[in-house]
């Protein structure tokens, strides 16, 4: 029991500890979203009240503590921009980030842990030389850098993809490619190494000799007792798919969360960032909580120390 409570104890601590960030963050900066909805005709009179019921202060608490309750019981309210209700968008943006990062995860194992798995395979080889060519072009190649030569190689010179939106299948092929396969470059350099070091285990030796092929050995012996350190690589990596996805969306005009974001820091519209802040925290929490919870079930011997 006490192995399920303390990471749900962290999970409520940090997701309390992100609130109080973001709205202290937001209190702090320069701004305010009555700018973005007044015409320059207003009276200075009306502007003025209006820019001080807006203002968030530090030491006001009570704005603090109904930001928090609002967050707490997933009631986001309007935009303070559009008017808009934030939950009704959410649910489209959430979903359609969603899709864009489990297809970017998809993209990032299978290239990762096969290409892991065929270098520890062959390693030294030609074909191995060949992967730690491609990951250490995708390792030095930032994720903005790498979204604009995809859309000018396949959108703009092939036409084999859109340039943007979020319609259909084929708007989320470019922007996933982006996210997924710089992160799966280092995926696939640590699986490389990992099981080439189980494969010069005692254990491994004897299942070789056995006359066990060599694909058995190593994904039933080697890569088994490599999944710890793989496993949390992959799970932090979610963590950077998430926050990726605002670079991409972005590039690609994507209508998601990271897109979302974009548009409640620039205008200044304190609902929007703190709705999307709490969303964005609670999906990389879930995942480091779920990360935790299966330690014990890879490597029993994690729940014997614990």
């Amino acid at each position: 029991m006490s192995a399920f409570l303390k990471p749900l104890f962290r999970l409520c601590s940090t997701v309390f500890g992100v609130i109080v960030l973001t709205y202290f963050v937001m209190a702090s900066i320069p701004g305010n979203p009555v700018f973005s909805i007044y015409d320059k005709g207003i009276s200075q009179e009306v502007l003025n009240k209006k820019l001080e019921s807006e203002k968030l202060s530090i030491l006001d608490l009570n704005k603090f503590f109904i930001f928090s309750k609002k967050l707490i019981s997933f009631n986001f309210g309007k935009s303070k921009i559009t008017g808009e209700d934030i939950n009704k968008e959410l649910k489209i943006r959430v979903f359609n980030t969603l899709k864009l990062t489990l297809l970017a995860v998809f993209i990032f194992l299978v290239f990762g842990l096969g290409l892991g798995l065929l270098g520890a395979l062959y390693s030294g080889s030609f074909l191995d030389q060949i992967f730690k060519m491609i990951t250490a072009m995708f390792m030095s190649t930032p994720v903005f850098w790498f979204g604009l030569v995809l859309m000018i190689i396949f959108s703009l010179k092939l036409s084999w993809f859109p340039v943007s939106g979020s319609d259909s299948f084929s708007h989320l092929v470019l922007p996933s490619l982006t996210i997924g396969l710089r992160p799966a470059a280092f995926l696939q350099r640590l699986v490389q190494s990992r099981v080439e070091d189980a494969l010069q285990a005692p254990f491994v030796q004897v299942a070789m000799s056995k006359g066990l092929s060599p694909s058995y050995v190593l994904i039933h012996h080697a890569l088994r007792n490599a999944l710890i350190p793989i496993v949390t690589i992959i799970t932090l990596e979610f963590s950077q798919l998430m926050t990726g996805a605002v670079v991409a969306e972005t590039i690609f005009s994507y209508k998601g969360v990271g897109t979302y974001i974009i548009q409640g820091i620039n205008s200044r519209d304190y609902n929007i960032i703190l709705a999307t802040v709490f969303i964005s925290c609670l999906f990389v929490i879930l995942s480091n909580l779920l990360l935790d919870l299966s330690y014990p079930f890879i490597d029993p011997r994690i729940k014997k120390q614990a």
